[in-house]
């Protein structure tokens, strides 16, 4: 069964690079984007009220429209049906303070996005040791 994945990106070049270094690595991948916050906690909750929704995997944007990447984690890691699910922040803030924050609330990793396709290769190796089986 392909690993679904949530993932929480306002910016449609960012979301066609992941994509594409998911299926150039060889790794089946079924996204599930949210392009804000509001709509990722919408799939959130119902993910919630579902068992989990089927996500393999979570990951979020800090800086979405409407909610926040660790409102969302916040969110994510309250649930019973979610907290177990590996939640990974991709984000342009190199500040010390946000990744404490992620890291702090429940954050399996925190990454900084890579500025061209070659600088997700060591990054999607990560993400793949986070998806079940």
């Amino acid at each position: 069964m392909t690993p679904l994945v949530l993932l929480a990106e306002d910016n449609a070049g960012d979301v066609d690079l992941l994509q594409l270094a998911f299926s150039e690595a060889g790794v089946p991948i079924e996204f599930d984007v949210a392009r804000d916050g509001r709509s990722a906690l919408s799939r959130l909750q119902h993910a919630a009220e579902h068992g989990g929704g089927g996500y393999a995997l979570i990951l979020l944007d800090l800086n979405l429209p409407g909610v926040g990447g660790i409102e969302l984690l916040g969110f994510a890691k309250a649930q019973p049906t979610l907290h177990a699910i590996p939640v990974v922040i991709m984000t342009s803030s190199d500040h010390p303070r946000d990744r404490e924050r992620a890291l702090a609330g429940g954050a399996d990793a925190y990454h900084l996005k890579p500025f061209g396709f070659a600088g997700y290769a060591p990054i999607i190796a990560q993400l793949v040791r986070s998806l079940p089986g």
